[in-house]
């Protein structure tokens, strides 16, 4: 009769980097801003729409969400947050990157505008997505790293 083998023993421990606290709550921060831009930039174009206002400071909101959703990108990126807090946060700078082009082709192609809105639509879910998954972490209602 054969004798059993014992299992075998890892001895690779795997080591999470802590995620940086400032980076967190400095994500928290950004993220919280860009959800209120995106939503400034939509009361913007809806204003130009209905009631004729100037749409330049539109852009000039778009712009600087854009850089903040590079800022987050940035913080996720070297704050070491959860990957998946950092590809949400990617993939809205990402898409905003269409977006701002698409803004000013919009001038001139109406079919870059069909395609501006709801895409700001989608940004904005992200960036809410994004926030709130922030505070969840800052809050402590969800765990940085499992167990």
């Amino acid at each position: 009769m054969a004798t059993p083998v014992p299992a075998a023993r890892t001895t690779a421990r795997t080591t999470a980097r802590p995620v940086r606290r400032g980076a967190l709550v400095a994500h928290l921060v950004v993220s919280a801003l860009l959800v209120v831009l995106v939503l400034f930039q939509a009361t913007i174009a809806g204003r130009h729409l209905y009631d004729g206002a100037d749409i330049a400071l539109h852009g000039y909101v778009g712009n600087a969400s854009f850089l903040l959703g590079l800022v987050g990108t940035a913080l996720a990126l070297f704050g070491r947050l959860p990957t998946w807090l950092l590809g949400v946060t990617a993939l809205t700078a990402l898409l905003m990157f269409p977006q701002t082009g698409l803004g000013y082709l919009g001038r001139d192609e109406p079919i870059a505008a069909t395609w501006h809105v709801p895409l700001g639509v989608l940004i904005f879910g992200c960036a809410m997505w994004q926030c709130a998954g922030s505070a969840q972490l800052v809050l402590g209602q969800r765990r940085l790293a499992p167990s």
